[in-house]
């Protein structure tokens, strides 16, 4: 398969988006290319401005925001005038944190931002007035309620987009920092954007940013927490900006990416004459005979598509409930990237420790390159040596340290890279995980002989040579279940084929949707294993070997 980061030559579709000028979305499909193009891109507009200006880069994940900001450094770009990591961040770092007492007055001690789980007399009268609240629709009177907080040092998690953006629309001073320090708001993965989100980039482009959004509407995958496709597809109908496509996929094999276009548009041609990379297999019995068919076929698979490494192959499941029914049955040696408590937690502080959970579990990673990330060697350098001697000591004494020494080390690196973020419930999260050797397991990649588990979530953006997907039953993908009628019906319909999407896309050579005549449910219940409509769907079970 085509290597983008090698290709020293953009195709015409890429071209076209790196040199466009004006507002722009782009639909780019997996495989495409995005990420090689946005580097591109980002980086012919830092050649083109000035010292002290740069871009706004908003990835989803910190992983994705460090990936871009190493790529736009490995092509020889300044960046250190730019913005690289999640929209909570930029939220934070560049509008409250800055400019929030402009417009509330001076916070009475350290700004903390409070999670879910924080007990504080304030934090629990202050949601108790909000409860039932739609944070994308705060009236004057809820945002006063936020003012309080504010002023008495606290910054509620589920606020921070609406706070941004009402500091934001009332603060010339923020609006007029943002304009002469940025030229361009760049968003990755828009389809997963929120209703703030969305009226936050609006406003930045009608301040005379130019707006650079970037998505595939079809790895939606986030509607429960109401994010939706909907807004990159009003920007796809915007006048104010042109729509660019990249849709040549570079990662899978032709009949992969053929499959998954047709699974989402029923009159997608398909060429009959392919080799056919998408194999559907049903098996009898349930979890156990699915994991020993996967281990009785893995050394002819390898061998077929030429691999050794078995980190190579996936093993993607619908949930973490269905993903321990199958990993306990495995005999040969995988890993399962379990859900921990610090999954969920989007915080800064929570970000920093999952990033240093990675570093300490991961001997190969440069701790230099994590440093990069927050501090700029030049112009922060003594901060940054700092930072680095601290993680370094906490990845060499990590294996030694009592709980309440790791908690410590790692809260204080939180406070030298975010120290206005302080987060009780984060810390608490991060003691769930140190105290449990699975938690901290699930930090660690995957060694080359290990196979894959993980749920469909969190594939995406990962690549893999095969791909056994499972979890495909009536049910399950699509779910069903009684609406808010009280009727039963498919309850995510669209989010689930997004899903089942995804899994499909993370395959290079081949997919085997993999099915069993018998399952079981989320109480240990055994049931008919019924396939899913999602198998046949379009008429693709012609298309499966």
């Amino acid at each position: 398969m085509l290597n983008m980061s090698n290709n020293k030559e953009p195709t015409s579709q890429q071209r076209d988006v790196i040199n466009y000028s004006n507002n722009i979305v782009v639909m780019a499909k997996p495989g495409s290319g995005k990420t090689y193009t946005i580097s591109e891109k980002i980086k012919g507009i830092l050649k083109n401005s000035l010292e002290y200006q740069g871009v706004i880069a908003i990835s989803y994940t910190n992983k994705a925001s460090a990936e871009l900001k190493h790529r736009i450094l490995n092509l020889g770009v300044n960046a250190k005038s730019s913005f690289f990591g999640t929209m909570s961040l930029f939220y934070l770092v560049e509008i409250i944190y800055p400019f929030g007492n402009h417009i509330f007055g001076n916070p009475s001690t350290e700004l903390e931002v409070c999670g879910k789980e924080d007990e504080s007399d304030e934090v629990i009268k202050g949601r108790k007035v909000l409860q039932g609240k739609d944070m994308d629709n705060l009236l004057l009177n809820d945002i006063k309620i936020l003012a309080t907080l504010y002023v008495k040092g606290f910054i509620l998690l589920e606020t921070i987009d609406a706070l941004a953006v009402y500091i934001y629309k009332n603060s010339l001073a923020c609006r007029r920092y943002i304009k002469a320090r940025y030229t361009h708001v760049v968003i990755d993965e828009f389809q997963d954007c929120g209703k703030m989100q969305y009226e936050m980039f609006i406003k930045l482009v009608n301040d005379g940013l130019t707006g650079i959004a970037v998505g595939d509407k079809d790895q939606s995958i986030y509607g429960f927490s109401g994010k939706s496709s909907d807004y990159l597809l009003r920007l796809v109908a915007n006048p104010d900006f042109k729509p660019f496509y990249l849709d040549k996929n570079f990662r899978c094999h032709k009949s992969i990416s053929d499959y998954s276009l047709r699974l989402l548009d029923h009159s997608y041609p398909m060429n009959d004459s392919l080799e056919k990379r998408i194999f559907k297999r049903r098996v009898s019995g349930s979890e156990k005979a699915i994991v020993q068919y996967i281990e009785k076929l893995m050394p002819s698979i390898k061998k077929k598509y030429n691999f050794h490494k078995n980190s190579d192959i996936a093993i993607l499941v619908p949930s973490n409930s269905y993903g321990d029914l199958i990993a306990c049955h495995f005999t040969i040696k995988h890993k399962y990237f379990k859900k921990t408590a610090l999954d969920e937690d989007s915080s800064l502080w929570a970000t920093i420790f999952k990033s240093l959970l990675s570093y300490i579990q991961n001997r190969s990673a440069n701790i230099y390159e994590f440093c990069e990330n927050y501090f700029d060697v030049e112009d922060d350098n003594l901060m940054f040596v700092k930072l680095y001697k601290k993680i370094e000591a906490l990845r060499e004494k990590f294996s030694t340290l009592r709980l309440a020494r790791k908690v410590e080390r790692f809260k204080n690196i939180a406070e030298l890279v975010y120290p206005k973020a302080d987060n009780e419930t984060a810390i608490n999260n991060l003691s769930e995980v140190l105290k449990d050797p699975e938690s901290i397991e699930s930090f660690t990649p995957a060694s080359d002989d290990e196979l894959q588990i993980m749920t469909l979530h969190k594939s995406k953006g990962l690549e893999f040579k095969i791909v056994f997907h499972l979890g495909l039953y009536k049910y399950i993908l699509p779910k069903e279940g009684y609406d808010k009628n009280n009727i039963w019906n498919y309850t995510e319909y669209d989010q689930n084929l997004n899903l089942h999407y995804v899994g499909v896309t993370r395959a290079e050579e081949a997919c085997i949707l993999l099915t069993s005549t018998k399952r079981h449910n989320g109480k240990g219940d055994e049931k008919q294993g019924v396939d899913s409509e999602f198998l046949s769907l379009n008429g693709l079970n012609n298309y499966q070997a």
